[in-house]
């Protein structure tokens, strides 16, 4: 994931409604799969990345003989967001409990347009 651009807006009415907006550049996939969209999950080993699929069988790769060499200890499980927005909300907000939202709309929106999305719901509470 790298930050193309990081937004707080504070919400001085209602602070728990307060929140962080993250502009993603876009990067590359890491070329593990053959067709990748917003993100990838792989397995990552001394900074090389690998199918995920090694997790879930804690095998990394068989030896000249067949024989099983399992994952390091310190393989890593890694979603690499490859483009996009974040939002950061507070678990209590109303964005967070909103059916209408979970659908990702923050991604078409400004942070400007959140926030009066938010201060209209607020105005009428």
């Amino acid at each position: 994931m790298l930050l193309d651009r990081a937004t707080f807006e504070y919400i001085e009415k209602e602070p728990i409604e307060s929140f962080f907006l993250l502009d993603l550049k876009s990067m590359p996939p890491s070329g593990v799969y053959d067709e990748v969209r917003d993100n990838e999950q792989v397995v990552r080993v001394d900074g090389v990345d690998y199918d995920y699929s090694l997790a879930e069988h804690g095998i990394r790769e068989h030896d000249e003989e067949g024989n099983e060499i399992p994952l390091p200890d310190d393989a890593k499980t890694v979603l690499r967001l490859l483009n996009g927005k974040l939002l950061i909300v507070s678990k209590g907000s109303m964005w967070n409990h909103s059916n209408t939202t979970w659908a990702g709309i923050h991604a078409t929106m400004s942070p400007e347009e959140i926030r009066v999305d938010i201060e209209r719901v607020l105005e009428r509470t």
